[in-house]
């Protein structure tokens, strides 16, 4: 069996799930944020997955809805749920004496969370959008120093800005589905893109590129042929596809692709790290950020699969000081900002 049919084919068995769900626990101050127990159960109405790097909500179609309240002292929360037509319409709301925070799904795949922290509170204020389509962003703003962090899809978002999405990200996601653990399937793809042979992966996406570049073909034969490759290449390409820049495409490839991402859609298997790795692989931001990693290992790995990318000697020093390769991070970001836009970090902050 081929690496994509693999892929394709792949599924998460109740053991493989568990293990997946073992053993990373969440930042201690978010204990506080988890939602009542007694809300938790109504979450099994929809499911909440990451579909082809983007947070979708699915249901069966229903006209049923519901609105729950829970007040316990300061503590208020409000849950709505409506499934009607099968893409959820979820709202959740928190109110403490430190902070609101509400969590918001529309038709199953615009996502936004806002944490607004009272004014005694030393908390940031946080917001992160999804829209249904497009960039995903994340902007913190702790004490009026306001930044905001942009990624095509949340797995990007997950490994290129993993400690701010661990401080400020991954406890609210899993208030709405508590045994996510976002972190820990980072942390499997980035330990697969280290183990990936890269060569393999880059057939793919050059297979890609030419069915992409295929679908402008005079002849009409072609063009079917070549839809139909990417239609063959299983929801694997689906990320690689939503990346494209539409001011790049005509109508025909505007058309088509549109037609594929809606049919490959349909297979609704959450992402596995296999599948991430694939199209996170190809991507000069992903190697980028993993520069800054505490194991030289994964430094040196990340130096020789960006050179490849870009095609270029890249002058960075995986064995240097953290001072020097925090400069040559910023040469580089300055360098190839037209392929690390939008930015990728350029400060290791932690002890290396």
């Amino acid at each position: 069996m081929t690496l994509l049919a693999e892929l394709w084919t792949s599924r998460y068995r109740a053991t493989i799930v568990a293990a997946l769900l073992a053993g990373v626990a969440a930042p201690a101050w978010g204990q506080s944020r988890q939602m009542d127990g007694s809300l938790v159960g109504q979450l099994r109405m929809f499911q909440l997955r990451a579909l082809s790097g983007r947070i979708a909500a699915t249901s069966r179609a229903s006209q049923q809805n519901l609105t729950s309240n829970r007040n316990n002292g300061p503590r208020r929360e409000k849950l709505a749920i409506d499934l009607a037509g099968g893409m959820p319409n979820v709202s959740y709301e928190c109110s403490t004496s430190d902070e609101k925070l509400s969590f918001e799904i529309v038709g199953g795949n615009k996502v936004t969370i806002e944490v607004m922290p009272r004014s005694a509170s030393n908390h940031p204020t946080i917001r992160f959008v999804q829209p249904a389509e497009g960039s995903l962003s994340l902007t913190v703003d702790a004490a009026g120093h306001v930044t905001t962090y942009h990624a095509p899809t949340l797995w990007h978002l997950l490994l290129i800005e993993s400690e701010v999405c661990h401080e400020h990200l991954i406890p609210f996601l899993e208030i709405m589905r508590p045994s996510w653990q976002l972190e820990r399937r980072a942390r499997q793809v980035e330990e697969a893109l280290c183990r990936a042979d890269s060569n393999q992966f880059r057939l793919y996406h050059a297979a890609w590129g030419q069915s992409v570049a295929a679908l402008t073909n005079d002849r009409y034969a072609q063009r079917e042929r070549a839809e139909q490759q990417l239609f063959g290449s299983g929801p694997a390409v689906l990320p690689y596809l939503r990346s494209l820049e539409r001011a790049d495409l005509d109508a025909e490839q505007r058309f088509r692709i549109k037609r594929v991402m809606r049919s490959l859609s349909s297979e609704g298997d959450e992402d596995t790290p296999e599948r991430v790795t694939l199209w996170l692989s190809g991507d000069p931001r992903t190697w980028y950020a993993l520069l800054s990693r505490r194991d030289l290992a994964v430094r040196r790995t990340a130096l020789a699969r960006l050179s490849r990318l870009l095609e270029a000697a890249v002058d960075f020093t995986p064995e240097a000081s953290l001072a020097e390769r925090n400069q040559q991070l910023a040469i580089l970001r300055e360098r190839f900002a037209d392929v690390l836009d939008p930015p990728a970090p350029t400060q290791i902050s932690a002890p290396q």
